[in-house]
């Protein structure tokens, strides 16, 4: 059944439609035949020009050169991978789906291969395209229909001033008893203790 916007308080459809969302994440989980001894296990290389990349991200245009970070679990935990193979993760930051809604094949694989490419020449890795054996990727799209991602926003509201502290969307409901909200999007915010927090709350 679902709720009237009477039931739902300050908080409609047309409300929700209006608040501002935080990126998305274009994200790959790789299975790499080899091992990259210089690649630690946390990586974060921003762009030449990081304004312009938030920028376009805010203005719904898919990075030209975008930041990215790396996560290599393989290089502390042999469990990870296969021996003498890695497992690696990769996020860069992308508009969400209100502002860009338009993620089709062949947008997806010139932006994996954009990817793939810089991570290649930018952090050294000699033949790391070649030697992908496992790949998957996640977009924006997917956290929309996997995970129920208004907009397949990553994290949530926007900490903007007017939707952060008192004014984010509290976790306690203003009128349903035993009706109590936890998540990236109510109060404190978003992030993985923090909305942790937001559960004890």
């Amino acid at each position: 059944m679902n709720a009237s916007d009477k039931e739902k308080g300050r908080y409609s459809k047309k409300k929700i439609k209006k608040l501002d969302y935080s990126m998305s994440c274009f994200m790959l989980y790789l299975g790499i035949d080899k091992k990259y001894a210089d690649l630690k296990l946390h990586t974060i290389k921003m762009a030449d020009d990081f304004e312009r990349n938030v920028n376009e991200i805010d203005h719904g245009i898919i990075p030209k050169d975008p930041s990215f970070y790396v996560y290599n679990p393989s290089s502390i935990d042999k469990t990870f991978a296969p021996h003498g193979e890695s497992s690696i993760y990769v996020l860069v930051p992308v508009p969400n789906l209100k502002s860009y809604d338009k993620w089709s094949n062949s947008i997806i694989t010139n932006f994996y291969n954009l990817i793939i490419d810089k991570l290649e020449k930018e952090l050294n890795l000699k033949d790391f395209k070649k030697s992908i054996v496992f790949k998957k990727i996640f977009t924006p799209n997917n956290f929309r229909e996997k995970y129920n991602s208004f907009f397949g926003s990553t994290f949530g509201l926007k900490p903007t001033l007017m939707q952060s502290n008192y004014f984010r969307p509290h976790n306690r409901h203003s009128t349903i008893k035993n009706l109590y909200f936890a998540g990236a999007s109510v109060h404190p915010g978003a992030g993985v203790p923090i909305v942790i927090t937001s559960g004890q709350l």
